[in-house]
């Protein structure tokens, strides 16, 4: 079996390709949704909660 060939299979068999494609694309929405927060608001980072309360 070539690396190729082993590669094909990881993905297209049940288990744990399964299990690395859902991974990678809840990390690609989490960037997402992290970085169009960061970007709305302003590219500053959040205040302390204390900074807040004053």
């Amino acid at each position: 079996m070539t690396i190729g060939e082993l590669i094909g299979a990881f993905f297209t068999t049940p288990g744990p390709g399964g299990v690395v494609v859902i991974l990678v694309l809840g990390l690609a929405g989490a960037i997402y949704v992290l970085l169009t927060r960061w970007i709305l608001q302003g590219g500053q980072a959040e205040e302390g909660t204390m900074r807040r309360l004053r």
